[in-house]
């Protein structure tokens, strides 16, 4: 059966993620917030190309994060603009890097 968690804080991991699954999920979490760092980077550079400067640029960490306890690695980041999304990045933690 697959599980779902609503993370906010460390604290939630430890509360109510199994211990045997503890390591999976930071792994996916990891990969999370790396790939919606470099979203966020990408965009504020983009923005400084474009328009001069980033300051209207704003990437904002969902709370809560919800892991899907599927074993499967997949990372999704969804991108939105004036708050409708516009588009979805997709990876997968277990793929191997080119």
């Amino acid at each position: 059966m697959i599980e779902k968690y609503e993370l906010t804080t460390l604290k939630d991991i430890f509360n109510n993620v199994p211990i045997d699954r503890v390591e999976d999920c930071m792994k996916e979490l990891a990969a999370l917030l790396i790939q919606a760092k470099t979203i966020d980077m990408s965009m504020r550079a983009v923005a400084h190309l474009t328009a001069g400067d980033a300051a209207d640029v704003r990437t904002e960490w969902p709370e809560p994060v919800i892991w899907v306890d599927d074993g499967e690695g997949n990372i999704v980041t969804d991108i939105e603009l004036n708050s409708e999304k516009i588009g979805s990045i997709k990876s997968n933690i277990n793929s191997p890097r080119a």
